[in-house]
């Protein structure tokens, strides 16, 4: 006989006449109703011989009427491997326990794979007390502890500590027997390991980017996804498919989830954090997903503005955890991360993306997860080279023209009025670039220019005053050849400075 739903709500209630004397089992598992997994979580059983009551619950223990087959249904049985690496970024190894009950029995062995590591094997209680600790003896490659909980409890925890190599760690709970060298898992889970969270951002707009401040600002979309039995729930409890929790009511996902969430951060964020929209969704069997489309200002740190202005420049997002990567490990969405087909920024069109996911140290000796969406975006040049490059040779030619006049009065107004001019475009230029602390393509572009100008200038008054002079024979020698020298001059530094920037540093 088997019952599903007759008990209020999603609870089972059986009744079952005894046909013949005997032994009976009473199985009880999950049942798959719904689009979810199978269920799991705490639950409470009432058995009742001739006596309804237990259908409702109310049952007063008087007698012995069933006892677990602890062959065929262990209590809190597990045991569980994980393989790592102590590195010196990372010291501490901490992994959280499953729950115990009193009289439970915790065997752990951890495998040194490398010589020289100095480890140290620490267990902690729910309030941080250390409850054991073992180090290995000179010339030991393992490490043992076995500890006898006294009472039920949670958030216990154990941390390996030390440097530097790989390392192999086995937790036995109710396991008697050697650990060295288990690999296979068996029974239920002892260790709480880090929890995968499924990250993917979508980039929709560049709102804006900032060059003299070093910014950009932009409008995108985090999805996170992760499954968390803790955050599980019977669906009978709110006669809903899933809980949703939306801008309104986020107060109570985080008073419901607690510290129970990859809770993060943008690392490079400046300001403040516009958000639109913001929903939660946790699913019966623990699997929540997580969706914010905001707006802000985000640092640009990695600009480089040398080839400015036919450079392209790095844009990147630092998505932060605050909780260290033994709780919340980040992996990419592939099937979400995506860039905008308008991202609504003319100067800087961005085509491709890259997404990494890596570890920062926040504290000595704690990494956290980062997440990094990156592209690169190319300058649109075609402002540069009509409002700047274009007048700058039209300029350039019209004082080359003024070589074929022998008026050397207009030459040197042309030549000064030129230097004004070019002063005007330093002055154009600098309004969009920060305070550098070294000079741009365009700089020297500009200084060679100014530079050239200013010997013109010199040139065509030294030439004025072998004039007035009555040097006519020298100047007749001198003059004549600036009308390809001052032309070619100019073509030679402009190679050369296109080759320091675009060849030689590249």
């Amino acid at each position: 006989a088997w019952d599903d739903d007759d008990g209020p709500g999603y609870a089972a209630a059986l009744t079952y006449s005894i046909p013949q004397d005997g032994d009976y089992y009473l199985v009880l598992s999950s049942s798959a109703t719904t689009i979810w997994e199978p269920a799991f979580g705490n639950y409470e059983l009432f058995i009742g011989l001739n006596d309804p009551a237990a259908l409702s619950g109310a049952v007063v223990n008087n007698s012995v009427l069933a006892v677990r087959d602890d062959t065929l249904s262990p209590v809190n049985f597990g045991i569980e491997s994980i393989s790592g690496t102590l590195s010196e970024a990372k010291q501490w190894l901490s992994l959280g326990l499953t729950d115990v009950q009193a009289g439970d029995t915790l065997n752990l062995s951890v495998e040194l794979l490398d010589a020289d590591m100095n480890v140290a094997l620490l267990l902690l209680d729910f309030g941080g007390k250390p409850l054991g600790l073992v180090t290995p003896e000179d010339g030991e490659r393992s490490l043992a502890l076995e500890y006898i909980f006294p009472e039920a409890g949670a958030e216990y925890s154990l941390r390996l500590l030390g440097c530097c190599g790989d390392y192999r760690l086995t937790a036995g709970l109710n396991a008697p027997g050697e650990l060295s060298g288990q690999i296979d898992n068996e029974g239920a889970p002892v260790l709480e390991t880090a929890i995968p969270v499924n990250v993917g951002f979508r980039l929709q707009q560049i709102t804006g980017v900032d060059q003299k401040e070093e910014n950009f600002s932009v409008v995108g979309t985090l999805k996170m996804e992760w499954d968390d039995p803790r955050l599980a729930f019977s669906a009978d409890e709110c006669q809903c498919l899933r809980k949703v929790f939306t801008q309104k009511n986020f107060n109570s996902f985080y008073t419901e989830l607690g510290d129970n969430w990859p809770d993060f951060t943008f690392f490079n964020q400046q300001g403040r954090r516009d958000i639109q929209n913001q929903e939660a969704i946790i699913a019966p069997n623990g699997h929540v997903i997580y969706l914010e489309r905001f707006s802000t200002a985000l640092q640009a740190a990695d600009f480089n503005f040398r080839k400015f202005p036919f450079d392209s420049q790095p844009f990147f997002i630092h998505i932060d955890g605050l909780w260290s990567e033994d709780l919340y490990a980040f992996q990419d969405n592939e099937a979400y991360t995506a860039l905008g087909n308008q991202l609504g920024e003319d100067e800087w069109p961005a085509t491709e993306f890259a997404v990494t996911v890596s570890s920062v140290e926040s504290n000595p000796g704690i990494l956290t997860p980062r997440y990094t969406f990156g592209f690169e975006a190319e300058r649109n040049v075609s402002f540069y080279i009509l409002r700047i490059f274009v007048p700058l040779i039209v300029v350039i030619v019209v004082s080359w023209i003024t070589f074929f006049l022998k008026d050397y009065d207009k030459r040197i107004e042309v030549a000064t009025g030129n230097l004004l001019l070019f002063i005007a475009f330093n002055f154009t230029i600098s309004d969009d670039l920060p305070r550098l602390g070294y000079l741009t393509f365009m700089d020297v572009v500009l200084i060679v220019t100014f530079l050239t100008t200013a010997l013109v200038v010199v040139f065509n008054v030294v030439i004025k005053r072998l004039e007035i002079a009555h040097e006519e024979e020298l100047v007749a020698r001198v003059d004549p050849p600036m009308i390809w020298l001052y032309p070619l001059s100019y073509v030679a530094l402009l190679v050369a400075t296109t080759f320091y920037f675009f060849v030689k540093a590249a």
